[in-house]
């Protein structure tokens, strides 16, 4: 495993994977690591520990976290003077897409694959706490986790819409699910359910009707059928 870090590093990597701060699940903290209060995904960190984390990062976690935070100067600059580490990250592709994916970091999903990490690598790990299956892509990912902003720029740059997870799932099977039976359904919506329909996503094997309308609207607009 590349990475092998403190618990402090890792803590810090994360809260750089969920877009640094989060006042919310999409708004995404302004500028450079400064030490304040952070939420990261319901957990909130006070100022001390927060403080703790702004450390250096030394080998390809500095590319990670140029990426996290859309440092698209430092990406060039790391990759140009340290080519290595570029390849280093390949190596983990997969997992990191998903991540970042996961946690609603659009704009780090986009550094990684400007990096060209494959839009449909797969995650060999998953992620058992938050019900990501093993072989799962950043699609499976976003969609699971309500993430609409990240579900678009995956289907814009080529990812396979009906691929299957670890547990024979489809993106769209999971973003239903994510609608009505999750921790998060609070900030469900549409629309990635709209977007996995419109670039071509099968409803065979989908739960219908969910119980959310939106979604059944959708769903049956695209040949949902009632179970007898």
């Amino acid at each position: 495993m590349i990475r092998q870090l403190t618990a402090i590093v890792a803590l810090g990597v994360f809260v750089l994977l969920t877009g640094f701060a989060r006042a919310d699940d999409q708004d995404k903290f302004q500028g450079m690591w400064k030490p304040q209060k952070a939420v990261v995904d319901g957990m909130e960190l006070p100022a001390e520990t927060t403080a703790k984390m702004a450390i250096e990062f030394k080998g390809v976690e500095k590319l990670i976290a140029a990426c996290a935070r859309n440092d698209s100067a430092g990406v060039a600059r790391i990759k140009e003077e340290e080519p290595g580490l570029r390849r280093e990250l390949m190596d983990e592709g997969g997992k990191l897409l998903a991540e970042f994916a996961g946690t609603g970091n659009t704009e780090g999903v986009g550094q990684l694959l400007d990096l060209g990490v494959d839009v449909n690598a797969l995650t060999e790990e998953g992620d058992p706490y938050f019900d990501v299956a093993k072989k799962s892509t950043a699609l499976h990912s976003a969609a699971w986790r309500a993430r609409p902003l990240a579900v678009k720029l995956l289907l814009e740059r080529g990812a396979a819409v009906d691929a299957l997870d670890g547990k024979g799932r489809t993106a769209l099977m999971l973003a239903v699910r994510a609608s009505v039976d999750s921790y998060w359904k609070q900030r469900r919506t549409p629309e990635s359910v709209e977007r996995l329909l419109k670039a071509g996503a099968a409803v065979r094997g989908v739960e219908y009707p969910s119980g959310y309308e939106e979604v059944d609207e959708l769903l049956r607009a695209y040949g949902a059928d009632t179970p007898e």
